[in-house]
């Protein structure tokens, strides 16, 4: 299996076609950031933070320039919080599960959005997240079986499996301590977001 691409080549209108041949190459890195890190010899981070930043700007990006775009929703934080509450697949919410999809979307934004981006991963408190949790942590595979952490066959998915959160709550002494992000299910819905939209985009 290699890298599937996004089909975005039949896209009639140019700029909407440009969107979507950046997305497909910040995606095609990410895949290989995926593949190649960390590296064997150890010399060198396992890239979770720049995984998260890349896959993160490519939703800022869609929710800018896509839907719901930037001339019906002015403000960037909230054409971010609206793209992943309408548009992000999602699983079961609860506790043990994924985390409120709206509180998601905050902390996506508020927690890892703008840290990585502005403040080199600044902790700071955000209503989403109660008080007694410590800071939010990424995960490369989360909670996939080991036989699934193979970025290939996550590529190759047509569908995610309920039972591995993207976003979730993980517990201390049996009570719920952080979230932490599941840097693999991340790229999947990013990715297969970017799949339906230049789909849409073909019709206009």
């Amino acid at each position: 299996m290699t890298y599937a691409p996004l089909d975005f080549q039949s896209i009639e209108n140019r700029e909407l076609k440009k969107v979507f041949r950046h997305a497909n190459a910040y995606l095609h890195d990410v895949y290989g950031m995926f593949r190649l890190l960390p590296p064997e010899d150890a010399d060198g981070g396992g890239g979770n933070f720049s995984i998260v930043l890349v896959l993160l700007c490519i939703v800022d990006g869609l929710a800018t320039e896509v839907w719901p775009g930037r001339q019906d929703v002015p403000k960037q934080e909230n054409r971010f919080k609206r793209l992943i509450r309408c548009r992000f697949p999602w699983g079961p919410e609860g506790s043990g599960q994924w985390v409120q999809k709206g509180n998601a979307a905050d902390q996506l934004y508020s927690k890892s959005r703008n840290p990585l981006v502005h403040e080199l991963g600044r902790d700071k408190t955000a209503a989403s997240r109660p008080a007694d949790f410590d800071e939010p942590i990424i995960g490369k595979w989360g909670p996939l079986p080991t036989e699934w952490q193979d970025i290939a066959k996550i590529d190759a998915l047509t569908a995610w499996n309920d039972g591995w959160p993207i976003f979730s709550e993980i517990e201390a002494d049996g009570k719920p301590s952080r979230y932490k992000l599941c840097a693999a299910g991340l790229y999947w819905a990013v990715k297969d977001l970017a799949r339906e939209m230049a789909q849409e985009a073909k019709g206009l």
